[in-house]
């Protein structure tokens, strides 16, 4: 179940990440957020691949 429904997110988290790092590189928005901006889409990041990681070790066993 939990498979299934990362395959069906994946479209969504990576329009995340994307939007994102596209914030990242927008001058208006870098000046005055860029901190809190690369710290949000790092945890996503992190979360994500921890998530993924989790869930093929689980299939492993």
């Amino acid at each position: 179940a939990i498979e299934g429904d990362i395959e069906k997110h994946r479209t969504i988290v990576s329009s995340v990440l994307s939007l994102g790092h596209y914030l990242l590189n927008e001058i208006d928005i870098r000046s005055r957020n860029i901190n809190s901006i690369r710290r949000t889409i790092q945890s996503i990041e992190q979360r994500w691949t921890s998530l993924k990681d989790l869930i093929r070790k689980r299939k492993l066993e």
